[in-house]
């Protein structure tokens, strides 16, 4: 293979040879379609109990490996489950990390207490700090059938295991607040948004979260910002940073039809 360049300098022409290199067979996918070589023919399935699972984030870590939360129902009693916090991580290829938790997957859960509303404990969003732990993002049943969720902040050691330095415990835990989404600040913050009930309804929450677990009493004097929704059901449920450093979060609030 070559390429002509023809450079006239009177009558005479230079032919310019071009470097020819054998090129590595590669198949080019349609955008959208499924990669073959990911799993198995471009699905993993993750499976903790046997039981239904749900993953609801899903975030890359800066060396390629693909992290994944969400719930695992765990079968504590004939015909009853618990939901669990699960988090798996793969690499590039769609195979478990065998280096992270016990086998490529780590459960979240708060020992056998069954708190009184059902339901369970569910990973909502999740984030990287940057010296690369993992903060998951939750809720937990209410206390009662007409309670509110339980706002759980999880963070964990880049192996999977529980960082018990995060707040002494290893997770920030609140009945005044739900959680929905997440991001880490440039400083390493973190900020939280979700819903609450005020005296008026439903409120927006948004909080910001010091490195160790500690609210961060320079925002709004408790690391707390409600705001009313003028509505019986409405909240926070995603949370980003413009690059003057502002906050915005999107949320809903329900209208009346008439």
């Amino acid at each position: 293979m070559f390429r002509d360049s023809k450079r006239s300098e009177g009558k005479r022409q230079n032919r310019l040879p071009f470097r020819f290199e054998m090129l590595e067979r590669r198949n080019v996918l349609a955008a959208g379609a499924v990669d073959p070589d990911f799993g198995d023919n471009g699905v993993v399935l993750v499976d903790f109990y046997e039981r239904l699972d749900s993953a609801n984030s899903v975030a890359i870590q800066d060396d390629g490996m693909i992290v994944v939360a969400g719930q695992a129902n765990n079968p504590i009693a004939l015909n009853r489950s618990r939901a669990e916090m699960a988090v798996a991580r793969l690499d590039a290829n769609g195979e478990p990390d065998l280096d992270f938790g016990e086998e490529g997957f780590a459960l979240i859960n708060f020992g056998d207490e069954i708190r009184g509303g059902g339901g369970g404990r569910i990973a909502a969003s999740l984030a990287f700090q940057l010296d690369g732990k993992i903060l998951v993002l939750g809720d937990d049943p209410p206390d009662s059938q007409f309670g509110l969720l339980r706002f759980n902040l999880i963070r964990l050691n880049s192996d999977g295991t529980s960082d018990l330095d995060f707040n002494g415990s290893g997770m920030v835990l609140s009945d005044q607040f739900t959680g929905n989404d997440l991001l880490v600040q440039p400083n390493g913050k973190i900020i939280v948004v979700g819903e609450s009930q005020g005296e008026f309804g439903s409120q927006f929450f948004i909080g910001r979260i010091n490195e160790d677990g500690s609210f961060d009493e320079d925002f709004d004097d408790d690391g707390m910002v409600f705001t009313e929704t003028n509505s019986a059901f409405g909240g926070a449920v995603a949370v980003t940073q413009q690059s003057d450093g502002k906050i915005v979060a999107a949320g809903f609030a329900e209208t009346d039809a008439s």
